[in-house]
């Protein structure tokens, strides 16, 4: 026997917000460099690598009040090639690169270097070697 269960359309907005929710905790979206060797992914307002490697950003702006760690909410490849970082927070805002930068990033990033680069008057640097910079500004 069939049941009919009746919804209000407020019942029914907060199902299809939940399910939505849901959805978007349940996508990891990452990064991989050309070869396919190497992956890039944000967990937990760090980047983690394929290799278990955690990295951060450090962003150098006197302008924005100094120095600071830059938690990322998300980091996912565009339909050009292109790359975004969504920063935690609203510091700064998304953090762009274009095909090359992204490689140029992976690939230095896979070689274990920090990879460093200038954008809208801030110098940002990602990496394994700020880590504890994070850690501290981050009091973890």
């Amino acid at each position: 026997m069939k049941k009919i269960v009746r919804l209000t359309e407020s019942d029914l907005i907060r199902i299809v917000k939940k399910v939505i929710n849901e959805e978007k905790k349940s996508i990891k979206e990452s990064v991989t460099s050309p070869d396919k060797t190497y992956t890039l992914s944000a967990e937990g307002g760090w980047l983690v690598d394929n290799k278990g490697n955690k990295m951060c950003v450090k962003v150098e702006a006197g302008w924005m009040g100094g120095t600071f760690a830059q938690g990322v909410k998300n980091l996912f490849k565009n339909k050009d090639g292109s790359a975004t970082m969504v920063p935690n927070g609203s510091k700064i805002g998304n953090i762009n690169m274009n095909s090359n930068e992204l490689n140029s990033v992976l690939n230095t990033l896979k070689m274990g270097k920090d990879y460093k680069t200038n954008k809208s008057g801030a110098t940002i640097t990602i990496g394994k070697g700020v880590v504890p910079f994070c850690k501290k500004d981050w009091g973890s």
